[in-house]
């Protein structure tokens, strides 16, 4: 049986309760082993990612187990005009990061980036 390709391409899940010692406190180590949220933000290490997205209204996974490539730290109001194309896991060509990420917030954690350039036309 096939996933849809939201699912399948969307990262991995992170059993976050083996981090979860206390109840509801995190016992985070301060290892830098960084990981990649399909939030498109870093953070310091899988345990840290738990303790932080615990509480995010939408579901996020670990896009990669390394610092992001394009880190989107908030929504931006204006964005240049520069051309820096990003293909997104959507199929769709942004003109650079500020317009992706911007796109990354509305789709509260659904899209993340599929390559750096333009998308190949079918």
């Amino acid at each position: 049986h096939s996933l849809p390709v939201g699912d399948q391409a969307g990262g991995r899940k992170v059993d976050c309760f083996k981090y979860n010692t206390t109840g509801s406190e995190f016992a985070c180590s301060r290892k830098w082993e960084p990981v990649c949220g399909t939030d498109h933000r870093t953070y310091s290490n899988e345990c840290m990612f738990c303790m932080l997205t615990q509480n995010k209204r939408f579901p996020v996974r670990i896009l990669q187990d390394n610092k992001c490539d394009i880190e989107c730290p908030q929504y931006s109001e204006m964005c240049t005009m520069e051309y820096l194309p990003l293909c997104g896991s959507d199929g769709k060509n942004y003109s650079n990061k500020c317009l992706f990420c911007n796109a990354v917030m509305r789709s509260r954690g659904a899209l993340f980036l599929a390559k750096h350039g333009e998308c190949q036309s079918p």
